[in-house]
């Protein structure tokens, strides 16, 4: 059997997808485990509730538990508080660093995620942006400091205040910034695990494209900074996708089987934990198709490359 590798991008509300998704394979593959977990942005508060799991069984129960977690959700305020009147929000940001205040999912993060229960299960891994330096940081589930990693690795900076480490004292934010699917450490292990066939599932937690708006379309505030977001995030998920798949057909390299689960339509805004939508992408994420990466044409189906 091939070592296998999970990989949870970010994206908010939309890690619900990947969960759905998630549900649905320990169904199809009750007797397989995932023996290293990447994530990052809510792919590492997902990937370190998951990654507890040392076992097959174990990890679907830690899935389950998401699911419930996403259920439980009924307003953001249970994820994190804040003015919703623009001039306050902007008020916020310049006397403190940020539009919200994240408390609820500190709470969520030291309610399900044991740093010593994680050290103990699976390898997994986790990335931010150190503010000062620009530096992307990984971090590893054994570190004492884990879930000071986790929570900074879903602020999203100016939605959330920087998170302070001990490390060296610096900062740190949502490390989606700079890789948006942490697929490089997942590789890297990968790669290490000599003579044995391995494997790799990406859940993605959006479609391979720049959501689309009318013609004329304004926006303001808070809007724009989405929009903004949201192209700069595309590019980096394409352009790793790219490199990732492209590796394979590539001599001197071991080959690794790619799996993406894709979703295939846009969905709301990444902070809004609306219970019907969480309720939607928790369905839609169980029923999204599977793409096996083999060939390069591959890569041209799903529009990875042109």
């Amino acid at each position: 059997m091939a070592v296998q590798a999970c990989v949870l991008p970010g994206g908010g509300v939309l890690g619900a997808l990947s969960v759905g998704a998630l549900l649905k394979y320990f169904e199809r593959f009750p007797h397989r485990r995932f023996d290293y977990i990447s994530g990052i942005s809510t792919g590492a508060l997902s990937g370190g509730v998951l990654a507890q799991g040392r076992t097959a069984n174990a990890q679907m129960l830690q899935v389950e538990l998401l699911e419930d977690v996403y259920r439980s959700i009924r307003w953001n305020r249970q994820i994190y508080t804040g003015a919703t009147f623009p001039p306050i929000q902007l008020l916020n940001l310049v006397l403190h660093g940020s539009f919200y205040n994240p408390k609820g999912l500190k709470r969520l993060i030291a309610k399900h995620i044991d740093r010593n229960t994680l050290c103990e299960g699976v390898p997994f891994s986790c990335g931010t942006a150190e503010w000062e330096t620009g530096a992307y940081v990984e971090w590893q589930g054994c570190d004492d400091d884990i879930l000071t990693g986790i929570l900074a690795s879903a602020s999203m900076p100016g939605f959330f205040p920087l998170v302070r480490s001990r490390r060296g004292d610096f900062h740190h934010c949502d490390g989606g910034v700079r890789n948006v699917a942490p697929l490089k450490a997942a590789v890297k292990w990968l790669a290490a695990q000599e003579d044995q066939e391995k494997e790799l599932w990406l859940f993605a937690t959006g479609p391979l494209g720049v959501r689309q708006m009318p013609r004329n379309t304004k926006s303001k505030g808070l809007k724009v900074i989405s929009r903004s977001l949201e192209f700069l995030v595309n590019q980096i998920y394409r352009h790793d996708l790219s490199l990732l798949a492209q590796r394979n057909f590539q001599p001197g390299y071991s080959f690794i089987r790619c799996n993406i689960v894709l979703p295939t339509k846009h969905y709301v805004s990444a902070l809004d934990f609306d219970p019907d939508v969480i309720a939607e992408m928790l369905e839609d994420g169980y029923n999204l198709p599977v793409h096996a990466i083999t060939a390069p044409a591959d890569l041209q189906r799903l529009g990875i490359i042109d």
